[in-house]
């Protein structure tokens, strides 16, 4: 807002102010939604308690998932009281960072995995389909992405040990991500064969 006080009308200057906010709430919102249907597809598939995986009987909604999501939110709210962190320019700008950097980084990695599904599974889709037109996204998304990590800190507007943990918490994840798929390859064929799958609620959901 400092360029909008700067160069506009103070009336501008609040309705840009209530416009970012609703943005802002806007997009929270459907990350906690996006968030619940990971958890309800988390325990559908078993890979945490299945209660995650049950729908409200009458509204079909993931309401455990829903919940849980709630609870970890307020916790890390809590958080951000207890140690005066700025809800807009710590919490909402380091979060919105890593996870712009997170899907960028996944949309390159789908990419190149359509490379790999269509050569084996569609090779008769020609080689522009199934070869040139993914690699070249995924080339595109690497280099967008290599482009975020090198100028991570005008994102996240954090100071470097601040850029330093959420880069430690993202490898982390991923670290953590790939020995739980292993795992699941080797010992729990069935539930690895399983990743996947949950899509949508279908008539199936289990509601409690």
């Amino acid at each position: 807002l400092v360029l909008f006080e700067r160069y506009t009308p103070a009336w501008l200057v609040d309705v840009t102010g209530v416009l970012l906010l609703l943005s802002a709430f806007a997009a929270l919102l459907a990350l906690h939604n996006a968030s619940n249907r990971y958890l309800y597809a988390l325990g559908r598939e078993n890979l945490i308690p299945r209660v995650f995986g049950t729908t409200h009987p009458k509204t079909r909604s993931p309401w455990v998932a829903g919940l849980a999501q709630a609870a970890f939110a307020i916790v890390v709210l809590v958080f951000c009281v207890l140690f005066d962190v700025d809800p807009y320019l710590g919490l909402l700008l380091w979060g919105s960072a890593l996870g712009f950097l997170g899907i960028i980084a996944l949309w390159a990695l789908c990419s190149l995995s359509v490379v790999i599904f269509l050569r084996r599974n569609a090779p008769e889709a020609g080689i522009w389909r199934t070869t040139i037109a993914p690699l070249i996204s995924f080339v595109a998304l690497t280099v967008v992405a290599v482009l975020v990590i090198a100028n991570f800190d005008l994102f996240s507007g954090g100071a470097p040990f601040v850029n330093e943990i959420l880069f430690g918490l993202a490898g982390l994840a991923v670290v953590a991500g790939l020995a739980r798929a292993l795992y699941l390859r080797a010992r729990r064929p069935s539930v690895y064969a399983g990743l996947g799958a949950t899509n949508s609620a279908d008539a199936d959901d289990q509601v409690v």
